[in-house]
């Protein structure tokens, strides 16, 4: 979606991973690693894992990265980020982070790190645009 909105809005070309993967085994490239930058393993980082299944056989080796949340321990980490980055607020603020939501079973690592804030007395909440937790208030 925003590779298309670039290239109608600003003319911009952006490669989709697939067809930069397929330009990089086109120039010669046998050795590549891919990050992910998804937060949880939903839908689109599927998309991606399926796209690279497809590719494997043109590389030597292929690696791809997890998303931010994949496993219990990663969801401490950010607690312990989030904790240090925090703001100083009056006992009546919260911080609210917001994701788009997913339709995809993924969507849970949201509940999971709301519950995690609540358990551990976080002054947080998050919520989700397009599934649960919705924002109540």
């Amino acid at each position: 979606m925003i590779i298309r909105k670039l290239r109608q809005r600003d003319g911009i070309d952006i490669d989709t991973p697939f067809q930069a993967l397929q330009k990089l085994a086109a120039q010669g490239y046998q050795d590549v690693a891919i990050q992910s930058l998804h937060i949880i393993n939903g839908d689109e980082y599927e998309k991606i894992v399926r796209e690279v299944q497809t590719l494997r056989p043109l590389f030597t080796r292929l690696t791809l990265g997890v998303p931010l949340l994949s496993s219990h321990n990663d969801y401490v980490q950010l607690m312990q980020a989030l904790r240090q980055q925090m703001p100083s607020l009056r006992q009546t603020e919260k911080v609210v982070f917001m994701g788009h939501g997913a339709s995809h079973h993924a969507f849970a690592a949201y509940a999971c790190l709301d519950h995690m804030m609540t358990a551990q007395r976080f002054p947080a909440r998050v919520g989700a645009v397009e599934s649960y937790p919705r924002s109540t208030s």
